[in-house]
């Protein structure tokens, strides 16, 4: 891609530049409209962080922490949540189709393959095609 990122030393090659964040501790920030499509957040902590509207499009946020984050609105299509735990988190609005959610912790507390809601955590949220 022109907007990648070459590695020193080796010419003719570039490598991805999406963003990538690994083991993170975030808590209590401010994204409310950030673009993090595709990015990487495994093993992150985004305890109490406000991403409204966030562009979370076919990110990788396994085993990631987000206890009572806003995530109002966002797009998190073709995201995969697997293991997340979203205790307490508001997905109102938010888009999930196609999101991966195995043994993610919903906002009501549920597992994610509990029949009470269906298997997956979008119980507060909104599937928009």
């Amino acid at each position: 891609a022109e907007d990648g990122i070459r590695d020193i030393g080796v010419t003719g090659v570039q490598t991805c530049a999406l963003p990538i964040l690994a083991l993170g501790v975030l808590t209590n920030s401010i994204f409310d409209g950030a673009n993090l499509r595709m990015a990487s957040l495994s093993y992150g902590d985004f305890s109490a962080v406000s991403c409204q509207s966030c562009d979370l499009f076919k990110v990788d946020a396994g085993h990631t922490t987000w206890v009572n984050a806003t995530l109002s609105g966002a797009d998190m299509q073709l995201a995969s949540m697997m293991s997340a735990n979203l205790t307490g988190a508001d997905l109102s609005g938010a888009k999930t189709l196609g999101t991966v959610w195995t043994d993610a912790i919903c906002p009501n507390g549920l597992a994610s393959g509990d029949e009470q809601n269906g298997g997956a955590c979008q119980v507060t949220s909104v599937d928009n095609p």
